[in-house]
């Protein structure tokens, strides 16, 4: 097998539950009956300590730092979960610790109407921006859908202040990127960004580190981590981005990646194939047709509901 076929795996992104980004009517059965069967699973955990205040930031520097980096965003709904996904990470709240019925710790990542059901799904499969490797399980809690992380250990105080750091890390990076890219056209934007991520980032081959905080950490991730960034960036600068799954021709592992409207075209835009660390940077990964991507993948999906026009 060769690097390329087997690099982009999406599959430790670990999400638990049946979810598949076109959902048919197949796979929309399988999610309903999983939301079923965890009915009332988890429940507040009713030994998390309280938040103390010795951390020298308030919820409303978290909400701020957010804010700058999702102002790009202009889908209300896909906002309010993304907005979610990154406070309930950097900012401790004893309300959101959760544990099932064996004691295992959850920290919940989103809470929301059941009418939220699809796009949350496209959002998990886009991958959180925290927890690498997150097994994500949906469940209610009366009638409200939520998304819960499974944790080895408590979520905790230093761990939310760790997050919230490297939370404003990511958001120079944005910052600094936006302004080496002003002036310039779409296409030299595009390109800078690809070049930018390819440099500083070197792929995970062992698939333990794979979300967008592991690019201001480690500077390692796989394809999730490449693709978050790479759409941050894009969608950063005014760029437009979709994401998109496929499966690998050889192994059936899903990759994620993404396509943007380049001069009128939407072009494929895969960072991580692109980032050929066994060589110089392969350039039919970006700027490309679908039907480039297609001979080593197969079964193409847009993770956002809109369609490319």
């Amino acid at each position: 097998m060769s690097i390329k076929s087997w690099k982009g795996a999406l599959f430790a992104l670990g999400l638990g539950f049946g979810v598949c980004a076109a959902l048919p009517s197949n796979v929309r059965a399988e999610e309903q009956k999983l939301v079923q069967t965890v009915e009332n699973r988890l429940h507040p955990d009713s030994t998390a300590l309280p938040r103390r205040a010795e951390y020298g930031y308030v919820s409303d520097d978290a909400n701020a730092v957010i804010a700058r980096l999702l102002s790009y965003e202009t889908d209300a709904e896909r906002k309010e979960m993304r907005r979610q996904f990154y406070l309930n990470s950097v900012w401790y709240r004893q309300d959101a610790q959760y544990v099932d019925e064996n004691g295992k710790p959850y920290l919940l990542v989103y809470e929301g109407a059941a009418s939220d059901r699809r796009k949350l799904s496209y959002e998990l499969l886009a991958g959180l921006p925290f927890f690498s490797n997150a097994k994500v399980l949906i469940t209610t809690k009366g009638d409200k859908l939520i998304a819960a992380v499974e944790l080895g250990r408590p979520f905790t105080e230093a761990e939310a202040y760790r997050n919230y750091r490297n939370l404003l890390r990511l958001q120079g990076l944005t910052e600094e990127v936006k302004a080496q890219t002003a002036g310039k056209t779409p296409r030299e934007k595009a390109q800078f960004i690809c070049d930018t991520v390819a440099k500083r980032l070197n792929y995970d081959y062992s698939l333990q580190q794979n979300c967008l905080q592991d690019v201001v950490v480690s500077q390692r991730t796989a394809c999730v981590g490449y693709n978050g960034l790479t759409e941050l960036l894009f969608r950063s600068v005014g760029l437009s981005y979709v994401n998109m799954i496929a499966n690998n021709r050889e192994t059936g592992v899903m990759h994620i990646f993404g396509t943007s409207k380049i001069d009128g075209n939407w072009l494929i835009f895969d960072t991580s194939n692109y980032d050929n660390e066994s060589g110089p940077l392969d350039a039919s990964y970006i700027f490309s047709e679908l039907e480039h991507e297609a001979k080593g993948y197969r079964d193409f999906k847009l993770l956002q509901g809109e369609r490319l026009n």
